[in-house]
């Protein structure tokens, strides 16, 4: 399996003579896309919301030509934007577990997930050397 990716890259490279894997483009296309799917509750539906994301980036970070497809340097631009989303994406992240698993099996399971970071960080401090 771990040679699939490496193996088709050798491939492609080989008989194009292109050796890049596209991902930083990729990547910033996620991005962008990321800014529609967060925000998709204030297009009407008439539109794409991906789309709609492409464009709302090219206007709050700048466009994938002026940050050379890097996610970094686009935060940069305006981080306060980005701040913005990632709320936005944690309330309508927390929204679907909610609904997804129900209230109360959704608070049983962040009281285990809590936990396990409880006894991560015991065991992290058990482990480190006293000061």
């Amino acid at each position: 399996m771990a040679f699939i990716v490496p193996g088709y890259v050798a491939l492609r490279g080989a008989a194009s003579g292109d050796w890049t894997t596209g991902l930083r483009y990729r990547a910033y296309t996620a991005f962008a896309q990321g800014e529609g799917v967060a925000f998709a509750y204030r297009s009407a539906g008439a539109r794409d919301f991906y789309r709609e994301g492409e464009e709302a980036t090219a206007r709050l970070y700048g466009t994938r030509r002026e940050n050379e497809n890097s996610i970094v340097r686009a935060v940069r631009n305006n981080p306060g934007a980005y701040a913005a989303r990632l709320w936005q994406n944690a309330k309508v992240g927390a929204y679907h577990f909610m609904t997804t698993y129900g209230e109360g099996f959704a608070a049983a399971l962040l009281l285990f997930a809590l936990r396990g970071v409880y006894a991560l960080v015991r065991e992290k401090q058990k482990r480190s050397p006293p000061r």
